[in-house]
Formats: C-alpha cells, sequence, structure tokens
C-alpha cells in the first residue's frame, strides 16, 4: 500500500514546538511496548490542530544513523501553533527506533513507519533502513498500520539519501527576496550529484517561490518552502515575513575622486541580518558619483551628492562628499624631529593638514589614526589630542587616503614641570620671561603650543601675564607660580630690589642695610636693620642674594642673605675682620678680604660657604677684590711693594701683576661693562680724591673732587657713579659723610639729602 501524501509545514526542531516532550516520550515508549498507539494528549492551549506537516515525508538512514524529523502545527487559519505537542511512534522498533524529539534511529536493514500525532492529527512517516552495503537485507512492508512505504522510495538520485536546504529557514521584509539552494547528500552526509528540484510554497500569499529557489516576501506572516527531487528527495525551509526598517551600513561616505566604496543594508530588529535581493540603487548626481547593482559607489569629481537605495517597500540614502584630491600633507609636530613628549595626565596635540596643489586646504579629508598602546596613551581622533595614561612609549599612526603613513612616537613622562629660574631678582619696572620645562631633562622639551596658567601671590611686587613674563613693581618677595594643564606646578621666587643699597645709620644704632631707587635716592627702603652693624652690602648677579659683612656676632664675618633681608647665613666664619666682599659673574664664588691669617688677604670661597681657598699672601695688606665681565680676571689693591697700588690676578690667585706705579694711593678698582678698569686715587687730606679710568694705555678722569672719598661703585650699565665722601666737621671734630650720584661719562655730582645726622657708607649697585 503506498504511503499517502504528507503535507510538509515549516520545519522547526521538535523541542521548540513541543508543550511536553517528557510526556510524549513516556506515552511513546508505553505504546511501543504494547504495539499499539495510545491516545493523544490534548495541549493547555484551545487551539485545535488543523493541518499537521512533517519534513522530511521519507526518511533514508543506515543502520547507526539517524535523522530528525521537523514538525509543524496549523490553525484552521494556516497560523502556526507555537505550543503544539507531539508524539512519535515506530511500527517497528527492531528495524527504527523514534524518541520524544523526533529523531530516528536505524537499528536494522528493512522498511518501518514512524507515527507522527498531534490532537486528532496524524500522518506516516516511511523509514528505509539500508545494510551496511547500502540495499535492505530484510526489507518487508510493514502491515501495522494505515501507511505503507513505497517501494519506489528506495530509487534515489545518483545515491543521494537525504537534501539539504541553504538556508534551512529565512526572514524576510515584505518585498525582499532570497534564494534557497538544495544540496542531495549521500548517507555518510557528504555532497551528492545535482539534480533537478521542484519548489513550491504552501503559503504563497505570505512568501514566494521561483523555479530556482529564490524566495519573495509577500505579506507578514510565516510560510514553509518545499523543495522535492526525484527518487523521494525532499526537505523544506521556514520562512518568516516581518516588517521592519532597514539601515544602510554608511549614513555618508567621504572620499577622493576616483576611490571605490561599498555599502550594503541590515535590518537591526533582526539580529542585523544583511538585507537580500529586490534593491535598486540609483545616484542623485551622476557628475559626482556613480553606484553599482551591488551598492559599489565609485566616486568622480569634488562635490556632493546622494545614493539612493530602493526596496522592500523604503528607501535608504547615504550622503557622498568627494573632496579634492590633497597633493601636500603638513605635520605637525614632524615625526623625524624625534619623539613627542607627552605629560601623565596632560595631553600634547598632533596636526595633520592636508592641503591641495594650490595650498589650500582640504578639511573633508578623512584622517585615519592609530594607537600602538592604548595603555599608555589614547587619542581623541576628531582632535588629534594625545592623552598620556602610563609612563612609557608608543606609537601614533595618520593615515591620509594617498600618502606614506605618518608615524609618531610618543613618550609620555612623569609631568613634573620647573621654570627655567627658582630664584629671579629684578629692579623695580624691569621685565623677564620665565620659561617652564620638564623637570626630567630627559623628558626633552616642552611642545610648543603648551599655555600654561600663571598666578603671583604679591601683585604688588609683581606681576605676570599668560606668557610668563614677570614685571617687577614695589620692592619686596614674590611667589609667581605656572599652572601646568595637566595639574602640575612649578613656582619662581621673586625678588623686586632698588636700584642700589647703602648701609647706614638712621635707625640709630649701628649700620643697617638699606636700598633706593636712583629716581628717589633720598627715599631709603630697608633691608635689613637690627642691633648689629652691617656694611659693604653687595647684590649677586642676579640680584636674588646680597653678600655684606657684620658684627652680629661680635667679630665682622662674611654673610650671605636673601635680597629682602631674609635667610642670613655665615661664610666661613673666623678670628680676624672679613669684608669687601665680590661676586664672580656667575654668581657661584665671593671673594673678600679677610685679616683671619693676620694681615688681610683675599680669599675665595663659594657662595654656599664651601671650599674656601686663599688667593693672596705676599707681602702688605691686600683688598678691594673686583671681577672682569667675563669672570677671568680680579682686580685688588696691595700694598705689598709698601705703597697701595692696584693688581690683577687670574680668578684662582695666579699671574699677579701690578699694573700702577704713582706717588699717591690707588685704592677700590672696578670693572666696566666693556672690560675697562676704574679706580680712585686718593691724594691725601689736601689733594682731594679723583676716580680715574684706564682705556687703552690712558687714563681718564671721571670724578674729581676736593673732598675725600670714602667708598664708591659704578652701575652695573657704567652710567652711574655712586661715591661717600667725608671731611672733619667745624664742632667737636665729628666726622660728616655724604652720599653722592654723578652721572658718566661726566657732570656734576648731586648730593643725596639724607638725615641731618645720617652717615651713609658703602654704596653698591
Amino acid at each position: 500500500m503506498p504511503v499517502r501524501p504528507i503535507a510538509i509545514g515549516r520545519p522547526q526542531p521538535l523541542k521548540s514546538l513541543c508543550g511536553s516532550a517528557l510526556g510524549a516520550s513516556a506515552w511513546l515508549a508505553f505504546g511501543s511496548a504494547l504495539g499499539i498507539v495510545p491516545p493523544l494528549v490534548r495541549p493547555a492551549a484551545a487551539q485545535a490542530v488543523a493541518d499537521l506537516q512533517v519534513s522530511p515525508e521519507a526518511v533514508t538512514v543506515g543502520v547507526g544513523q539517524k535523522q530528525t524529523l521537523f514538525v509543524a502545527a496549523f490553525d484552521r487559519q494556516g497560523n502556526v501553533l507555537p505550543t503544539a505537542r507531539f508524539a512519535f511512534a515506530s511500527s517497528d522498533t527492531t528495524i527504527a527506533r523514534v524518541n520524544g524529539d523526533g529523531v530516528v534511529v536505524g537499528l536494522r536493514a528493512g522498511l518501518a513507519r514512524v507515527d507522527v500525532l498531534a490532537q486528532s492529527r496524524k500522518v506516516a512517516v516511511a523509514v528505509f533502513v539500508t545494510a551496511p552495503g547500502g540495499s535492505p537485507a530484510d526489507a518487508r512492508p510493514d502491515t501495522r498500520g494505515d501507511a505503507r512505504p513505497d517501494s519506489r522510495t528506495d530509487a534515489r538520485a545518483d545515491g543521494a539519501a537525504a537534501l539539504r536546504l541553504d538556508p534551512p529557514a529565512l526572514t524576510l521584509l515584505p518585498g525582499e527576496t532570497a534564494r534557497i539552494t538544495g544540496t542531495p547528500l549521500h548517507p555518510d552526509g557528504s555532497a551528492a550529484a545535482a539534480v533537478p528540484l521542484a519548489w513550491r510554497s504552501l503559503r504563497p500569499a505570505i512568501a514566494t517561490v521561483g523555479v530556482d529557489g529564490t524566495v519573495s516576501g509577500v505579506a507578514p506572516g510565516e510560510a514553509v518552502v518545499q523543495a522535492t527531487g526525484r527518487g523521494g528527495l525532499a526537505a523544506t525551509a521556514a520562512v518568516t515575513v516581518a516588517p521592519a526598517a532597514a539601515v544602510l551600513s554608511a549614513t555618508a561616505i567621504i572620499r577622493a575622486p576616483d576611490a571605490l566604496d561599498s555599502l550594503y543594508a541590515t535590518v537591526p530588529a533582526q539580529g542585523g541580518r544583511l538585507l537580500g535581493g529586490g534593491l535598486t540603487w540609483r545616484v542623485a548626481d551622476s557628475s559626482i558619483a556613480r553606484v553599482g547593482p551591488t551598492g559599489i559607489v565609485q566616486t568622480l569629481a569634488a562635490g556632493e551628492t546622494d545614493v539612493i537605495a530602493s526596496g522592500a517597500g523604503q528607501e535608504l540614502r547615504a550622503h557622498v562628499t568627494v573632496y579634492r584630491r590633497p597633493e601636500i600633507l603638513v605635520l605637525a609636530p614632524r615625526p623625524a624631529a624625534g619623539a613627542v613628549m607627552v605629560p601623565l595626565g596632560g595631553g600634547s596635540v598632533l596636526g595633520v593638514r592636508a592641503l591641495a596643489a594650490d595650498s589650500t586646504p582640504v578639511p573633508q579629508a578623512p584622517v585615519r589614526w592609530e594607537v600602538g598602546d592604548t595603555t599608555i596613551a589614547t587619542l581623541d581622533r576628531a582632535t588629534g589630542r594625545v592623552a598620556g595614561r602610563a609612563l612609557g612609549t608608543t606609537s601614533v599612526t595618520a593615515r591620509v587616503e594617498g600618502f606614506e603613513p605618518a608615524l609618531w612616537v610618543v613618550t609620555v613622562v612623569s609631568g613634573d614641570i620647573a621654570l627655567d629660574r627658582a630664584r629671579l631678582g629684578l629692579a623695580s619696572g624691569e621685565h623677564a620671561l620665565l620659561v617652564p620645562h620638564y623637570a626630567d631633562s630627559a623628558a626633552g622639551p616642552l611642545a610648543p603650543a603648551t599655555r600654561f596658567d600663571w598666578t603671583t601671590d604679591r601683585p604688588a611686587v609683581s606681576t605676570v601675564t599668560p606668557d610668563g613674563t614677570v614685571t617687577a613693581g614695589a620692592p619686596g618677595r614674590a611667589v609667581v607660580t605656572a599652572w601646568a594643564p595637566w595639574g602640575r606646578t612649578a613656582s619662581a621666587t621673586v625678588f623686586v630690589t632698588g636700584d642700589f643699597l647703602v648701609s647706614s645709620n638712621r635707625a640709630g644704632h649701628g649700620f643697617a642695610i638699606y636700598q633706593a631707587r636712583l629716581a628717589t635716592p633720598d627715599s631709603l627702603v630697608r633691608v635689613l636693620a637690627d642691633t648689629a652693624a652691617s656694611v659693604q652690602a653687595v647684590w649677586s648677579p642676579d640680584r636674588t642674594r646680597i653678600a655684606f659683612s657684620s658684627n652680629r656676632t661680635g667679630n665682622y664675618d662674611l654673610y650671605v642673605m636673601d635680597a629682602d633681608g631674609g635667610n642670613a647665613q655665615a661664610l666661613a666664619p673666623a678670628a680676624g675682620t672679613d669684608g669687601e666682599p665680590a661676586w664672580s659673574p656667575d654668581g657661584a664664588r665671593i671673594v673678600f678680604a679677610s685679616a683671619r691669617a693676620g694681615t688681610p688677604q683675599l680669599y675665595s670661597v663659594a657662595a654656599d660657604g664651601s671650599d674656601l681657598r686663599p688667593l693672596t699672601s705676599a707681602g702688605g695688606a691686600s683688598g678691594s677684590p673686583a671681577f672682569s665681565p667675563d669672570g677671568r680676571t680680579i682686580a685688588f689693591t696691595s700694598s705689598r711693594d709698601g705703597n697701595y697700588e692696584v693688581y690683577l690676578m687670574n680668578a684662582d690667585g695666579g699671574n699677579q701683576r701690578r699694573i700702577t706705579t704713582t706717588p699717591g694711593r690707588e685704592l677700590a678698582p672696578r670693572f666696566l661693562p666693556n672690560g675697562d678698569l676704574a679706580w680712585l686715587v686718593d691724594r691725601g687730606a689736601r689733594g682731594g680724591s679723583a676716580i680715574v679710568r684706564q682705556a687703552g694705555g690712558s687714563l681718564t678722569v671721571m670724578a674729581d673732587v676736593p673732598a675725600t672719598i670714602v667708598s664708591w661703585s659704578l652701575s652695573r650699565d657704567g652710567r652711574t657713579l655712586a661715591y661717600v665722601t667725608g671731611r672733619i666737621g667745624a664742632a667737636r671734630g665729628a666726622t660728616e659723610l655724604s652720599l653722592v650720584l654723578q652721572p658718566v661719562p661726566g657732570g656734576p655730582g648731586t648730593p643725596v639729602r639724607l638725615g641731618p645726622a645720617e652717615q651713609p657708607v658703602t654704596p653698591a649697585f
């Protein structure tokens, strides 16, 4: 008896459709043991099964092989019943066995039948089990049921035992098309020779299928597509048609002329699957770009247009920008200039500019960035800013179409910063620039574009501009701080000073140190005033420190203090008077006169008080040292030849030689900024004093006064003399001292008006 035709529905695994696989297995085992079909187990749902479809219609398996049956139940309206429960029974469990999941296993060569049941519906499936040689060793018809395997089912095409459809299930939009292919399989699962297939849709109102397996979505719903071939080959594929929004793979394409790009459509709501056939492609302006039937876009000329994809009831657009072809690439900084230093927690900007042949910018040209190790540095692709995340070195690559890749080596450093000077001395009204740099010298220079925030704690003393320019105000001390964008800071102490120093007894007890401006020389500003006498004060070359002589310990010793009078420290104190300090031009050493060994001689000491060295020792007393502008020569006076004359020696004390030979006393030599030497000539009580300048072997008088010049100094720019003159007063033999300022090269001296009993001494610039 031939097997009756079976209506094949949507193939679905039993576990997804069966409401109670365990219940089905239980009664199946019971029915198989008795050789009868047990009563159906009604589903919990109220829907009745009107149609039952099984795939494949017939099963051919070898001994020990398996084949799964796919079952679908439909109601009267053709809707799939997802909660339907199925039961399976084999007519001969010695030939084929079936479990509750619909898996058929071949046991012995022969023919059997598997009944599939759901509610009141039953479908029989013929099972053909082949012997190891491929033929039914003991094939016999099954007489225990109303369906009988057809003997024609053993006539498989070219040895094919099954048919596989790819894909086994489809999801389509209404109006979308996709193709299903069928592959015949040998019993071992390998592909057999192709055979003609007949295609049909079980629900053409939902989906149709063409003669080549092309399926078209018609309306929302579920359908089954069946493929059959000669020899009983059959298989089904489930088709779901559901409307959903599609999107293109890109909403914008930005390319140069003669470039290729591709677009495709996906359906995000359906797992992001690719949209199948049925799309037509066109471009709004074909002079700018063109598009092929599969979404391949070719750019043609500079301009903007849209690519439009139509199909499945939708219209999708992508904007196309074709920019002018860049011919020049400008990189900042240049990769060949060395590693780019990026502070930890901060950033640095890498610049890439594309230019056309006429050097005009092409801002639309996209830059593709790559960072070698994102644990060390990250990149903002919109701005090119590299941010440091961890200490180390990595690479950043920029790619612009048509150019070789640009590669920077990026080193992330600690980010600590320092200023080029920790201390800055300025006269009121002067300006100076503070420059930040990395504290780690190995980190290299800061990026030129790095901008800092600047603050000052005492705006009346110093102000600072956004570029780090400090302007000195009133005398005093201030702290200027630079704030890096990544949070690190560096500070410099700023000392604002007057134009010259002088010691005076105006406080009423000993001599104190004051400073004054040339514009208002009679307005003295106190620097150091206490119970001790402090004289011979002189600024360091950078105007941040003052060296002076003081008797604060009972003996006149040499001291160094900050320019505002704070933090005074003794330098190499010893018995005997120390004084007349002179700074080396680099501020590293101080040369001074000391009587610690008896007769005053010259010594050199480091500015921190270490490394004391004697410079002179011959004959009489030596004093009044002065450094040449280049720091290589020291001028001084000595009485070693019986009269005070001017001598020169090397900075280390070598090559001492006399340069004056006059009957008068030559004292207190000073160098001019151009290297000329000047000194004081004391003609005695009746002859007065003169300050002379030696230039090219001849002497020029710079100042000639009838009184005795007690001490003198020359301004750093060589334009002003300051000297103190003194004479014996008519009353009570009092000494009267006067401070005089005089321009250079000549002009009358101007006495500074001080208090009536005030005695100024030792002026110094």
